[in-house]
Order: structure tokens, then sequence, then C-alpha cells
């Protein structure tokens, strides 16, 4: 009953999130909405078929290559999402700060491989340590006074995203109990709240570029 409930609630409001970006971003013809609803589009069709699947065989999917790949494309579009929106000039230098990604990612990915397929810990380490690796950059752009404040938000929340990602993979492997007792749901319900928040920051982007003057739709 806790997996219909918090897959049942993640899907809501992901097909909610995604309703509203489509609309958004045809209306202002901008194309971060679209890659947000792309990116809700995509982590919705992963969780309906993990969801129909369970609800027809009584079982997650094994193997989930079909789901996973829903999830990756999603993780892909954020990627883009945030390499779109970051605003580096010509020759500006990383931060040394931004390794801190790949190592981070890596570590976990060893950690997972004694629980799960090697290729999918690879490919996950992959996608994510893209996405802490551009919000990280982002943030420390915005925090040097490289873009708005207003951009800040959304950086925070990729981050944060990649961190209930993980403790929801760590806890599934360390809790196996399938009631709220089971800290994998709360944190499942934590993420699926991210979704209404990453919309709001968009538009809080698109709002302080129309603000400076330039296009709605970049």
């Amino acid at each position: 009953m806790t997996e219909f409930i918090t897959n049942g609630f993640q899907i809501t409001v992901a097909a909610i999130c995604a309703a509203v970006s489509l609309i958004r971003g045809a209306g202002l013809k901008s194309r971060s909405y679209i890659l947000l609803t792309l990116f809700f589009g995509t982590f919705l069709l992963g969780d309906l078929y993990w969801l129909l699947f369970y609800l027809f065989y009584s079982k997650t999917p094994n193997p989930s290559f079909i789901p996973d790949l829903s999830w990756y494309s999603s993780y892909l579009f954020l990627i883009i999402l945030l390499v779109r929106t970051k605003d580096r000039k010509a020759g500006e230098k990383h931060s040394v700060l931004l390794f801190a990604a790949p190592l981070f990612t890596v570590a976990m990915c060893l950690f997972f491989m004694q629980y799960g397929e090697y290729l999918s810990n690879i490919v996950i380490a992959l996608l994510m340590g893209l996405i802490i690796w551009h919000a990280l950059d982002g943030l420390l752009l915005s925090f040097k006074g490289s873009m708005s404040p207003a951009f800040r938000p959304l950086f925070i929340l990729a981050l944060v995203f990649c961190g209930l990602e993980y403790l929801l993979w760590v806890s599934s492997c360390i809790w196996e109990s399938e009631t709220f007792a089971n800290p994998y749901y709360w944190i499942d319900i934590l993420l699926s709240c991210t979704f209404f928040l990453f919309v709001a920051a968009v538009g809080r982007i698109l709002k302080a570029k129309e603000d400076c003057g330039k296009e709605v739709n970049a």
C-alpha cells in the first residue's frame, strides 16, 4: 500500500508540474520550461511503468532497464537545463570545488555496486556527477556575481534533488520495511515536492531575464 501511495503521489505531482510547465513554455515560448516539461515527463513515464508493473505482477521490474532509461533521460534534460541557465564568461576558470562532484558519485557508485548492476550504477554516477558539477558551477558563479541571485534557487534545487535521490537509494539498501516507518517513503515524498519548486525556480529566472530586458524564450 505504501508503494502505491508514494508512487501515486509522485506521478500526480510530476503530471501536474509537466502540464504547468508545458502550458507556460508554450505561452512564453520558453525553452527552459520545455526542458523542464521533458524532465517531468520522462521521470513520470519511468514511475508509471514501475507502478503498473508492480500492480500487475506484484513485484518490481527486473531487469528494470525500461524505467531506468526514462529516469536517465530525465537527468539528461535537467543537465541541459542547468547548462543553458549558466552564464559562464569565456575563459572563466572552474573552481576546484567542482571536482567534489565526480569524487562523490564515484564513491557512491562503488558502494551501490555491492547491491546492484555495475552498468546501471556507472551510468547513474556519470549523470549525477554532471548534474552536481553544473549545479555547483552555477551556484558558485551566482555567488561571484556572474549571474543574478534569481538564478540561484534552480542550482540549489538540483543539488537537493540529487541529495534526496542518493538518500532514497541508500535507504532502499538498508531498510526493507514496507511501512511508513521506513524513511525511504518519506524521502520519496520530499523528492516529489521538489518538482513544484523547480517550476517556481524557472519562473523566477525568466522574470529576472525579462526585467533585465533579455528575451523571454532563452
